[in-house]
């Protein structure tokens, strides 16, 4: 019998120290690698928050399946820091990790002598990654939510946005918990930077990550067309400000079609060619005023009847393998189900079964797919504080003192 592949990680030692879903989503990604991640909670109430059972249910369904996700195959020591003892313990645990995942109220935090910045001071080998709303600066303590994050971004301003004007452009929020989880994957990626730069130096690093900058970032050219345009202007670029319908440009943006609705991009003129090509070239289509991209999005209103009259005769998947074979960047706008059945990510294996409340739940694997290593997710997640005894054994094999 052969032995277990290895995987990535496997060795690597992470505490994950607090509660919030960027903080178990972060240490969710190292653990899928191998990592042997020990979650320290301070009792049960610390996990991520419970939404409401849906009607008729026994339990909360949502909840067990999102504990299983992103708990899975991590260990469970219950730790309550304010207590002295239990403090020493859990510096003692930090002391043999090599990443150290956190996220919580940094004030208290800080007032109990264990701010990232001490902690860091204190294990110089040690690779600790705090999450927090703004950042390690003068924002340290603000408290935290994703929605709070998708405002302070700018994203909100920028989702659903349609004219570049403040009072007729109120802020919207994306759907999910994108600052969240955008969040978790910068610190786990935050955690790999930091232990490669252990590897070459010998020493570890103060990784700091934010909600914040992690949405912020996706913000990047809208940001930059404020710079550069003045402070008048909401960033929303050129083509998105000059359409005189009082609508952003269309020559990229979702229309309806025969079942559904469709993702299409047309701002060069080799797309846009395309698409004609796949409407059987146009008259219409062919009038000077419609030449080149500028044109079209100042007169996006005449070509809208057309673009949409056409599209509304035919499916997605007919305007899908059409728009692909002349290599125009068209897509179907999936609802989850489209996308749980898309046979791309069944045939990546990238959704997995989940076992709550005697039926299978699909969730999403790993985002990683390496060719060398396996990438493993543990479907049965820990209670919380199951390995306690266990995980501070450990610690007294080396020399410290175990907790009462």
């Amino acid at each position: 019998m052969s032995a277990p592949a290895r995987r990535a990680l496997d060795g690597t030692r992470v505490v994950e120290w607090g509660s919030g879903r960027a903080l178990a989503y972060a240490g969710r990604q190292l653990a899928d690698h191998g990592a042997g991640v020990v979650l320290i909670e301070r009792d049960a109430a610390s996990r991520t928050a419970p939404i409401a059972p849906p009607p008729g249910a026994s339990h909360d369904c949502e909840l067990e399946a999102r504990v299983r996700w992103l708990h899975g195959g991590k260990r469970s020591a219950t730790c309550d820091p304010r207590d002295p003892a239990q403090r020493e313990q859990l510096l003692a645990l930090f002391g043999r990790a090599d990443v150290l995942l956190l996220e919580g109220n940094i004030a208290e935090l800080d007032a109990l002598g264990l701010s990232p910045e001490s902690l860091s001071e204190r294990f110089p080998a040690l690779v600790v990654v705090p999450i927090t709303l703004a950042g390690l600066g003068s924002g340290r303590s603000l408290r935290s939510s994703d929605l709070v994050a998708t405002a302070m971004s700018g994203l909100a301003f920028y989702t659903g946005a349609t004219v570049p004007t403040l009072e007729d452009n109120p802020p919207l929020r994306p759907g999910g918990y994108q600052a969240e989880y955008t969040a978790g994957l910068a610190a786990a990626t935050g955690a790999l930077v930091g232990l490669q730069l252990r590897r070459r130096s010998g020493r570890g690093s103060l990784v700091d990550t934010s909600l914040q900058a992690s949405l912020a970032s996706f913000m990047r050219m809208t940001v930059a067309y404020r710079l550069y345009e003045g402070a008048d202007v909401m960033g929303l670029g050129i083509f998105d400000r000059l359409a005189p319908t009082g609508k952003r440009s269309t020559l990229w943006g979702m229309v309806p079609c025969k079942d559904g609705y469709f993702a299409f991009q047309a701002s060069e003129q080799w797309q846009w060619d395309g698409l004609m090509d796949m409407m059987g070239d146009p008259e219409w289509a062919k009038a000077p005023e419609f030449e080149l991209p500028i044109d079209r999005t100042i007169r996006w209103a005449e070509i809208e009847p057309h673009f949409v009259g056409w599209c509304l005769e035919h499916t997605k998947k007919e305007i899908f393998h059409e728009a692909q074979a002349r290599h125009v960047p068209v897509f179907p706008c999936y609802d989850v189900a489209e996308l749980i059945a898309d046979e791309q990510q069944q045939a990546r294996a990238y959704f997995v079964d989940l076992p709550v409340d005697g039926h299978l739940v699909k969730v999403p694997g790993a985002v990683l797919h390496l060719d060398k290593t396996p990438w493993i997710h543990d479907n049965e997640p820990p209670a919380p504080g199951q390995h306690t005894a266990e995980v501070f054994a450990e610690i007294t094999e080396v020399g410290h003192a175990a907790p009462a």
